[in-house]
């Protein structure tokens, strides 16, 4: 438990700021204490991690009373991104509400998937029309047509204040005239077609709730997290909602939990035939998946300008048939950067006899 007498005396240096507060959320069962500790000051005072290092014998001042607030938050469980109101996501700072999900590592695969299917079609540069069914932050929508600059997009939730967020999110990384956003339940208000079809659907079983981290129980929203009984309530209409609008070889990539992947890659397919599974990625037996339509039309996806070329590749490159793809080094190189940075840190501090 927190604290709730926890303050920070204003003579006390950074350094001794970063200490207490380390031990402050170490003993509220925050995981990497020190690492977290040094975000909140980092964020506090507007420093960078080598500014922490510089200037690590300054004085608190008149920042301590805020910083203590900001600790004391952080260790009743509120995630850092919720003290900040922002969470970087594909390389882009992105703002959260409490209507929406804080955008996740493990999402970034599902976005590498897609811009790998992407470029392996030779299709980077054709106006693709892409849909983000619950979209929340925007995250997925708007990294994605910041990839591809000829694509356009649509981002539903269900929520108003997601939506608000999603479009705000995307204008401040994109040209707002590429996308639109709507509150629609799934994709009952469009007739499509749509080239790409992207979701983070709720997928928790409804038992597993009480069980999830207090950072994500007490602070996501429950509608963004709540799968039903099974966890697949919402991939079995987002799945009937598809079929008939995804264009001719159109492609639907989604975010699926724990112990899913078999429901999700073959049993949930066969309520819906037209649909089969094509790409995907495991971890843990979570991860994400591509579905295709089962019986493609004539007709392709969007043209890339070069024309015939795009399907010659496509077809030298073997797309289509389904196979296994590993893009979990994106989402490494973000872990690695991290640990990297934690490891320069925690040798700084032994240097200064504080390890």
């Amino acid at each position: 438990m927190a604290d709730p007498d926890f303050t920070l005396d204003p003579a006390l240096d950074l350094a001794g700021a970063m200490a207490a507060i380390a031990r402050l959320l170490a003993d509220s069962g925050v995981e990497a204490a020190r690492r977290e500790a040094r975000l909140i000051v980092g964020a506090c005072l507007g420093l960078s991690a080598a500014d922490l290092i510089l200037q690590d014998r300054r004085q608190l001042g008149a920042d301590a009373h805020r910083l203590s607030e900001l600790a004391l938050r952080r260790a009743r469980r509120e995630p850092f991104a919720r003290l900040t109101g922002l969470r970087e996501f594909h390389g882009l700072s992105f703002a959260v509400s409490p209507e929406t999900l804080v955008p996740r590592p493990d999402t970034e695969c599902l976005v590498d998937l897609v811009l790998d299917h992407v470029r392996r079609c030779g299709l980077v540069r054709a106006p693709l029309r892409i849909v983000d069914l619950g979209t929340g932050s925007g995250a997925i929508l708007t990294a994605l047509l910041r990839a591809l600059p000829a694509a356009s997009g649509l981002g539903i939730d269900c929520s108003q204040a997601a939506v608000a967020t999603a479009a705000a999110n995307f204008a401040s990384h994109n040209d707002r005239g590429r996308a639109r956003f709507a509150v629609e339940n799934w994709l009952e208000g469009e007739s499509g077609p749509f080239d790409l079809i992207v979701s983070n659907p709720p997928y928790i079983p409804t038992a597993d709730l009480a069980g999830l981290e207090p950072e994500v129980r007490l602070h996501d929203p429950l509608r963004a997290l709540d799968g039903g009984a099974s966890g697949l309530e919402a991939f079995r209409a987002i799945l009937k909602s598809v079929v008939g609008k995804l264009s001719p070889k159109g492609w639907l990539a989604f975010e699926f939990g724990q112990g899913q992947a078999a429901d999700v890659g073959r049993n949930e397919h066969r309520r819906v035939p037209e649909l089969r599974p094509a790409h995907a990625q495991r971890r843990h037996d979570s991860g994400v998946m591509v579905v295709r339509l089962q019986q493609p039309h004539r007709e392709g996806l969007a043209r890339d300008p070069d024309g015939g070329a795009t399907q010659q590749r496509a077809r030298r490159n073997g797309i289509g048939a389904p196979q296994l793809v590993d893009v979990r080094g994106g989402c490494r190189a973000v872990d690695i950067a991290r640990e990297c940075r934690d490891v320069c840190m925690t040798l700084h501090d032994r240097l200064q006899g504080r390890g």
